[in-house]
């Protein structure tokens, strides 16, 4: 499967209104380089997510720092 393939298969679960879970367990499932997967992750977490979403999970992740 080609990279363009997988970007296609986000977007598709994107306009489909997947569950950002749903779509972040299908990026972790893949073989690619981290580079791609953080890209996909990223369209994945701009697209399928609403704002109060983005902000939980910015702040669950800065709350994991020391």
């Amino acid at each position: 499967m080609q990279y363009g393939t997988e970007q296609q298969a986000v977007n598709t679960m994107i306009v489909q209104g997947a569950g950002f879970d749903h779509i972040e367990d299908y990026i972790d499932s893949l073989q690619l380089p981290s580079e791609q997967l953080s890209a996909l992750w990223l369209l994945a977490w701009a697209e399928a997510t609403d704002p109060a979403s983005r902000r939980r999970m910015v702040a669950e992740i800065l709350a994991s720092f020391p």
